[in-house]
């Protein structure tokens, strides 16, 4: 009779672990994840859009269309890991570590053009607003 081999118990923590970051490789820009896109909602002098944060290492959506102008962006987290939100190589303002209740940072765009923003805190957590 020919026994069942077991997978090292090392094997299935590797596998854990990389279902656990989502798989992606950096720059991915949705942690391995095929990303939503949303249109920000309201006026292009007060738009709006709620994105999270999730356990995925992702950002939910991770595109959103917008129009030049005014853009306000709330950013929650789903699963608890907690996130934040920069647009790199910028001085427009963060979204500081969101740990419970979502925070807001308002973003003026003058042009169209796409636009990247990470979390610093996860390597390859990336989305964009996209400005028409």
């Amino acid at each position: 009779m020919t026994r069942p081999r077991r997978t090292p118990v090392l094997l299935g923590l590797c596998v854990l672990a990389l279902s656990a970051c989502g798989g992606g490789s950096p720059g991915s820009g949705s942690g391995g994840q095929q990303g939503r896109a949303v249109a920000a909602q309201g006026p292009p002098t007060a738009q709006t859009v709620h994105l999270d944060g999730t356990s995925k290492l992702a950002f939910d959506p991770s595109t959103v269309t917008a129009k030049v102008g005014t853009l306000t962006i709330e950013l929650g987290i789903k699963g608890g890991t907690p996130h934040n939100l920069e647009f790199p190589g910028t001085d427009r303002a963060k979204i500081p570590l969101v740990t419970g209740a979502p925070l807001k940072a308002t973003y003026t765009f003058q042009k169209a053009g796409s636009y990247t923003f990470v979390c610093t805190i996860h390597q390859g957590m990336s989305g964009q607003v996209v400005v028409s």
